[in-house]
């Protein structure tokens, strides 16, 4: 939670809230995305409450607005936002105001001036329920009014908005000093443009309020220059100060809107649509209003989650996911305490989108982080979330993993191709080491986790342990420099081991006078840049110029290329929620027809298994199909391949006898069953483990109708269970796995078993 704090301060500068542009041009400050919803949805009722509630009278208000809207609208046929509005007055039918049925208030206010601010002060004073009075020296109230439009539409409305009983009314009743008000505990002069201000404009006060004989003294609207417009908004505003000023007793004057900080995401431009049929000067139909109201685009600032997939997916702000994050990381049993954000704080790909498209730099992707650690730390972090990767790193870092020497007995450089490549595409990561080994005879070779699997998890334990081994490993080779073939592996070994000089295998081909493979056809490719080369440009210039050797006709990912966002893999959410790696494999693979190439064997894995044609940029080069494997077979591979290499290059076997355990029942599997297993992260030997027991301490059932088996173990922290057939041969009995799969959750052994006391295991 302490790193956490750092990363909060950042949230206060969202822009969430800013307003559009339309909204802060509006006098009144009318909600507009609010609004216009209403509009979409056809609640015309709906929509005529919350524009009476910003205007007051809402048949003055249409009149008196200049459409400063229109002007700052960002769209090229900018949104009719006052015929909407006509629109909305013409065909509500529910008019009346809300009358609330609040306490009266013993305080008593008198308004100087019964133009459009007073009566706009009085309408927000009276809804309150407090005692008004309004003095108006001639005998007509409305003042400019009377010069701008016809005197049956406002005085109609003076007459909905404020009945006689509201208020009282004194009409040719001049004020010649405050001396006369002295009744009253707070005034609002409204005198209109060459009133009289009773020195306070001239006072010399920072804003035109003060206290003058003992009582507080306002004044706004036409008097302090405002415009029509803006004098109804001072109005409605100098209602609100002053029920402020009677509840907390602080004198503050009308708070004046800043300029908008809203930035708006180009994206929303792009399909800009032109105006609708009807001419300015007519007025909308009710269907009108809702296509012209749907032309709006809602600005907003979203441009994080325009690009951030986490945020898309569970349709929430940064905000509200920094409160959940705070909340599911407080201290305490989450058993008894809320933790909304679990899932969502392991789903991040840690592609850092957020930080890079917002434009007040909230660095979302640390503060996730974080959270997971303190997760973890906690206790707290669910553990089926991530065992399953953290399980893989230990295979690689311990069977999978190799240290050795240059063949030529020196180490000036040492191949670290990662532990998903060797797994993924075997033959690749061979030829790969041939070519290094053919221009760089001094090149060692390293095979291990780079240690993100822990990282992402939140275990700050393993990590450090993952780092010792590779700083070791490095030592004991004469910390040579360390050529890469993973970006996600260059970006662990920057963070854990900055001290470690890297490069890419991919900028040292490019640099190669070797034979490349030429494009067989005229086919044309996309290059996807994986998240992890964001900040690398050497790596993106390098991949390309081999593309260009190879002969491959390329058309840019736009997107891809400006915002480098992730095939899903990154952070390793697929386990905590599988639809939304698919939601983000969908994005990516249809942001181009063109088949992808790339140079992260992740994002080239995810886009072949969703069905999109791609390739690693090594696997043209060296002329190799693309393969899909399960995750059993990825996990042989890092055996088979590092005794390939072993015996290949320096003719030896694996002394040190790290071959995976050999189970003592060898399953029978088809196909589509170990596809389901791989999907489900379930390793056939973790089945062949279920049998076993099962068969060694008879802990199964027999179903007669379909003659299997059915058995559980618990392996680690999760219960497996079998379904398999089990026929006698004369050599040895043989067993077929029908189906099988897991429960995440721990189910304890039953001391007794058909009728017997048993062992556990």
């Amino acid at each position: 939670m302490d790193r956490m704090k750092d990363y909060l301060p950042d949230f206060n500068n969202c822009l969430q809230w800013e307003p559009p542009f339309c909204q802060n041009e509006c006098p009144w400050d009318l909600d507009v995305p609010a609004f216009i919803e209403k509009v979409r949805r056809g609640a015309f009722n709906a929509a005529y409450k919350m524009f009476q509630g910003a205007v007051g009278f809402p048949e003055i208000a249409v009149r008196l607005c200049a459409k400063g809207c229109q002007s700052v609208c960002p769209l090229r046929s900018s949104v009719h936002l006052l015929k909407i509005e006509k629109a909305v007055l013409k065909y509500a039918t529910k008019k009346t105001p809300i009358k609330y049925n609040l306490p009266a208030k013993q305080e008593k206010v008198a308004i100087v001036g019964a133009g459009i601010s007073g009566l706009a002060c009085a309408v927000n004073l009276v809804e309150k329920n407090y005692n008004v009075t309004v003095y108006e020296r001639s005998g007509r109230i409305g003042g400019q009014l009377w010069d701008l439009m016809r005197a049956d539409i406002f005085m109609e409305e003076f007459k909905n908005r404020l009945p006689k009983d509201s208020l009282e009314l004194r009409l040719n009743d001049a004020i010649t000093s405050i001396r006369q008000l002295k009744a009253y505990d707070a005034i609002y002069l409204a005198t209109g443009r060459d009133g009289t201000d009773f020195g306070l404009l001239s006072s010399g006060q920072k804003e035109p309020c003060a206290v003058i004989d003992g009582i507080p003294v306002f004044a706004g609207g036409s008097l302090c220059g405002a415009t029509i417009d803006y004098a109804l908004s001072d109005g409605l505003q100098m209602g609100r100060v002053l029920d402020a000023y009677f509840k907390t007793g602080r004198l503050e004057y009308l708070k004046r809107k800043d300029q908008t900080k809203m930035i708006l995401d180009p994206s929303h431009l792009q399909n800009d649509s032109v105006i609708i049929g009807a001419s300015p000067e007519e007025e909308y139909t009710k269907e009108e209003a809702i296509k012209e109201a749907e032309r709006c685009i809602m600005c907003q600032c979203d441009a994080c989650r325009v690009h951030c997939d986490l945020l898309e997916y569970i349709n929430k702000w940064p905000l509200r996911v920094r409160d959940e994050i705070i909340a599911t990381t407080l201290p305490g049993k989450s058993e008894v305490k809320r933790t909304p954000a679990k899932r969502t704080i392991n789903l991040c790909t840690q592609c850092g989108l957020c930080e890079k498209t917002c434009p007040e730099r909230i660095d979302m992707k640390h503060l996730i982080m974080e959270a997971r650690k303190s997760m973890h730390d906690q206790n707290k972090m669910p553990w089926v979330f991530h065992d399953y990767w953290i399980r893989d790193m230990e295979f690689s870092n311990a069977q999978g993993f190799l240290r050795k020497s240059a063949p030529s007995g020196r180490n000036q450089y040492v191949f670290f191709p990662g532990c998903q490549f060797i797994g993924i595409s075997p033959r690749t990561v061979m030829k790969a080491y041939e070519q290094l080994l053919a221009h760089e005879s001094d090149t060692g070779l390293l095979l291990a986790c780079c240690g993100a699997p822990a990282r992402w998890a939140g275990d700050s334990e393993r990590s450090l342990k993952t780092k010792e081994l590779l700083r070791d490993s490095w030592k004991s080779l004469g910390e040579p420099i360390v050529i890469l073939a993973c970006p996600t592996c260059a970006n662990q070994f920057q963070q854990m081991l900055p001290e470690v000089k890297t490069s890419f295998i991919y900028e040292w081909m490019a640099d190669w006078d070797i034979p490349l493979r030429t494009n067989p056809n005229e086919e044309t490719w996309s290059i996807f840049d994986p998240c992890a080369s964001a900040e690398k440009p050497e790596l993106r210039r390098a991949v390309r110029t081999l593309a260009s050797k190879a002969g491959l006709k390329c058309e840019p990912l736009y997107h891809q290329e400006a915002y480098s966002a992730c095939c899903g893999y990154g952070g390793q959410g697929a386990i905590t929620d599988p639809n939304f790696t698919a939601h983000v494999v969908k994005k990516r693979i249809s942001e181009s027809k063109h088949p992808y190439l790339t140079y992260c064997i992740n994002c080239r894995d995810h886009f072949n298994r969703a069905g999109k044609q791609a390739k690693h940029i090594l696997e043209i080069l060296f002329d190799i199909e693309p393969e899909a494997f399960t995750i059993t077979e990825m996990r042989e591979h890092r055996i088979s391949q590092k005794n390939q290499m072993l015996e290949r290059f320096w003719n030896e076997k694996d002394r040190a006898g790290n071959e995976a355990e050999q189970m003592d029942i060898k399953l029978i599997i088809d196909e589509a069953l170990a596809q389901k297993l791989s999907q489900e992260r379930i390793l056939e030997d973790e089945m062949a483990n279920v049998v076993s027991f099962c068969e060694k301490s008879g802990r199964k059932i027999y179903d007669t109708q379909k003659n299997t088996y059915i058995g559980y173990r618990k392996i680690g922290y999760a219960t497996y269970w079998a379904e398999y057939k089990k026929t006698q041969t004369e050599k040895e009995p043989k067993y077929k796995l029908v189906n099988g799969y897991q429960h995440r959750m721990s189910i304890e052994l039953e001391v007794v078993w058909n009728g017997q006391k048993i062992g556990q295991e």
